[in-house]
């Protein structure tokens, strides 16, 4: 029998270290952990602006590459080819037979389904709230999430996920609230931004932390794949925050 997977969501809003465990029935466990010291380097915003661009079109040719292979029933015949030959070698290693998901892949689909999903709502409020270095940099991260999501649902689907997300809503960091949102949503200006950028930039980080768990100890190789894309938006991401300052 399979040990169960885990993922280490140990963050910054807590004191105790633990882990996130899967199991075939919905069931978690969690305690949070320290803030980790990442620092990011700031690299030049064009810079930064091309590898997250980049990082949205190799993004989408993995989503093809995943629908090719006809998860969740559809026959895939009318998908698009993948964008290059890097977004689609994550389902080269599949071809021969179904994927096989480990504990720690799918515990890692669907806490980032979640999060993902919760950080949306956000980040939809700030074209009518924010200031212009706010604006555009969650509108690139909104696009680049939105794709991902398609991604992660494929993958969610093939591994045969249960349609009930038990990390949905979990406390934990980098996770936003509905109550956060609603904070948001009653602010305007300097004090709506440094609300969002603190909400963002926690979930950037633990999106590095968590993405680095499924890198190494995932095994099914189209989530490896895109945990490394993740790791990669996600610096990129934080580096454009510093630059907000």
């Amino acid at each position: 029998m399979e040990e169960p997977g885990h993922i280490d969501t140990s963050g910054r809003r807590t004191e105790t270290p633990c882990v996130i465990r899967y199991f075939p029935r919905p069931l978690a466990h969690h305690r949070a952990g320290e803030r980790g010291t990442h620092r990011p380097v700031v690299d030049a915003r064009r810079a930064g602006r091309s590898r997250a661009t980049g990082g949205l079109r190799m993004l989408a040719g993995a989503a093809a590459a995943v629908a090719l292979l006809g998860v969740g029933g559809c026959s895939g015949t009318d998908a698009p080819p993948p964008a290059s030959a890097e977004a689609s070698s994550p389902a080269s290693g599949t071809a021969g037979g179904a994927a096989v998901f480990g504990g720690t892949d799918r515990a890692w689909i669907e806490i980032n389904i979640a999060m993902d999903e919760e950080l949306l709502p956000l980040l939809a409020l700030v074209p009518e709230r924010g200031g212009a270095g706010v604006k555009e940099l969650s509108a690139e991260v909104s696009s680049f999430h939105e794709q991902e999501l398609t991604v992660l649902r494929a993958l969610h689907d093939q591994a045969q996920l249960p349609a009930e997300n038990p990390h949905k809503g979990m406390p934990m960091p980098g996770m936003v609230t509905p109550e956060q949102v609603t904070a948001a949503g009653k602010v305007r200006g300097a004090a709506f931004d440094a609300l969002v950028t603190e909400q963002l930039r926690a979930h950037l980080e633990q999106g590095v932390s968590l993405a680095e768990s499924e890198r190494k100890a995932g095994v099914e190789p189209q989530t490896k794949a895109l945990a490394e894309k993740v790791i990669e938006s996600r610096r990129t991401y934080l580096a454009r925050l510093g630059e907000l300052g």
